[in-house]
């Protein structure tokens, strides 16, 4: 079965006057919504989950100090008084909502761990903010009850990770906490009826949530999903172009959490929109218009990559950029040849895009700063978890246009012209955005 048949790119109806009134209404909402994306595109990040970190320690005396950190973007979804804060503002806004979300009670005798002081706003590396926070528990205390409800009420997607030093140099323990489960035990020793460690399933389960959110609130993703969508003429092609990316990605992600590599982010950030570009442009390449498209492809990379020289940008990702554009014109100029290419070798082009989308992956599952405690079953969740998202939207896009079309026939052009100017623009919009 193709999928011309589901997408119906090109529909036979003639100038009835409804369906023209039906398109334009149509085109006019796509493009407000559009719009409304680009609007706030500069605040879209690739990996933009709402997440905070901390650290704990515990002393033998009952004293409990915690570092705790948090991306700085987070502190504006916190209710403001009067105008614009500035930056103390913003620092005694993080205190006063740490003090009123972080409850500590001792597992031992019951009683809560009281605050020693104010929580202190310390300096922090670029991006986050970070305090440190110090109890007094009684001092039998091995093991606390931690309700941590920090930012909880403001995104409903928030995760915590929380990292506890073991007492002796014993080691270290995980613990995550999301909506969902904002009560924890942290235990501080390694032994004992009092360790309330994670679970391998729970940890599974976990990180499988958190590899679907990972996809399914990464922008960059989704389009380029929606592109791979775009560009298949069968069912059979868009199997092997998903099975391509999926190896690609799951590849890149495992080489890079388990060391093997460790990638430039930001240059893996700048390829990944500007793959979702090319992706648009392979919608719109034939013998018409593969010289327009061609030189689009030539000619962006070739003048960011002058701007950077002029502008005295490292050397190294500028080279960068110029060998992923000479990269991905050899891609459209083989995307040409749509008779010649199989299945398999598509799969391998695609394979290559999926591999650099997964170190895009791997820097979100890195950015938990997760031990070595139940690493491998870790990543293998967060892969399975990212397989069950993409897998998730695609199911949703080809039976939402099935559906579509037995009711009303085929699609309009319209519709996919659109997709693609979104994906276009957007990928456009990312790579020009990354590469400075």
């Amino acid at each position: 079965m193709r999928l011309n048949s589901v997408f119906g790119c090109v529909s036979g109806d003639g100038a009835d006057p409804a369906m023209w009134c039906q398109r334009w209404c149509l085109a006019l909402l796509c493009l407000t919504v559009f719009l409304s994306t680009a609007g706030i595109a500069p605040s879209v990040q690739a990996h933009n989950r709402s997440e905070s970190f901390s650290h704990w320690y515990f002393q033998a005396d009952g004293e409990l100090a915690l570092s705790f950190n948090v991306l700085s973007r987070e502190i504006g979804r916190l209710p403001v008084a009067g105008g614009v804060p500035n930056k103390q503002a913003l620092d005694q806004q993080l205190v006063d909502h740490f003090s009123e979300s972080v409850s500590i009670q001792s597992k031992n005798s019951g009683d809560a761990c009281r605050p020693v002081g104010q929580p202190q706003v310390m300096a922090a590396r670029a991006g986050f903010s970070r305090l440190e926070a110090r109890f007094q528990c009684p001092a039998d205390t091995r093991a606390v009850s931690v309700v941590m409800g920090v930012f909880q009420d403001y995104a409903y997607n928030h995760v915590h990770y929380a990292t506890v030093n073991l007492m002796d140099q014993a080691g270290k323990s995980e613990y995550l906490f999301s909506n969902a489960r904002r009560e924890q035990v942290l235990s501080f020793t390694p032994t004992g009826e009092m360790v309330s460690n994670e679970s391998l399933a729970q940890v599974v389960v976990d990180h499988i949530a958190i590899g679907s959110q990972h996809i399914l609130m990464g922008p960059d993703h989704l389009l380029f999903l929606l592109g791979i969508l775009l560009v298949a003429r069968s069912f059979v092609a868009l199997a092997w172009m998903v099975t391509g990316f999926t190896i690609g990605h799951s590849l890149s992600l495992s080489i890079a959490v388990l060391e093997f590599a460790s990638p430039e982010v930001p240059l893996v950030e700048v390829f990944i929109g500007f793959s979702i570009l090319v992706m648009a442009c392979e919608c719109l390449i034939n013998n018409r218009n593969s010289r327009k498209v061609l030189m689009l492809v030539t000619l962006l990379p070739l003048a960011v990559v002058i701007a950077r020289i002029s502008l005295g940008y490292p050397v190294a990702m500028t080279v960068g950029i110029l060998f992923m554009g000479v990269f991905c014109i050899a891609y459209l100029r083989l995307c040409q040849q749509t008779g010649l290419i199989s299945h398999r070798r598509k799969a391998l082009l695609t394979s290559m895009f999926g591999f650099v989308h997964g170190f895009g992956f791997a820097s979100g599952f890195l950015s938990m700063g997760l031990s070595g405690d139940f690493l491998f079953s870790k990543l293998i969740a967060f892969n399975v978890g990212v397989e069950i998202g993409q897998l998730l939207l695609l199911l949703i896009l080809v039976s939402a246009a099935w559906f579509y079309r037995q009711a009303f026939g085929a699609l309009p052009r319209l519709y996919a012209n659109v997709s693609i100017t979104v994906i276009a623009g957007m990928g456009t919009f990312w790579f020009l955005e990354r590469s400075f």
